[in-house]
């Protein structure tokens, strides 16, 4: 890999298509109010136009842990992982949602696992 990972640093999120990006805004201006429910609605409509993008499905699994749906958010960060290939900092802050989400099941050994891929990210190993 390259080196120690820069855990402060911002996720990129090119957004091409101007639907999704006004959806991503609805969704970040819902979640600053502290209205997960319709931030999580306009995340999922914004899939239904990108469901290929591992930013979408990174921001839904953290609004699903947000919840109580662990093993949803889980599932989730595992699918955005899926798609963020090239993505280091994604696939960090996903390992983080996975960690907490098995925390919260109970899955102490799960996320020991996760806490060991959260380190190899940041280390870059």
């Amino acid at each position: 890999m390259d080196g120690p990972l820069d855990t402060e640093g911002v996720v990129e999120h090119g957004i091409d298509n101007e639907a999704v990006a006004m959806l991503w805004d609805q969704a970040e201006q819902a979640r600053a109010e502290g209205d997960t429910d319709a931030a999580i609605r306009a995340i999922e409509r914004a899939l239904d136009v990108d469901p290929d993008d591992a930013v979408l499905w990174s921001r839904l699994a953290e609004l699903r842990l947000q919840t109580g749906e662990a093993r949803v958010a889980e599932n989730l960060a595992t699918r955005s992982n899926s798609l963020a290939a090239g993505q280091r900092l994604l696939r960090y802050r996903n390992w983080l949602i996975i960690e907490a989400a098995r925390q919260q099941q109970g899955d102490e050994q799960g996320a020991d696992a996760a806490r060991a891929e959260i380190e190899r990210l940041r280390a870059g190993r």
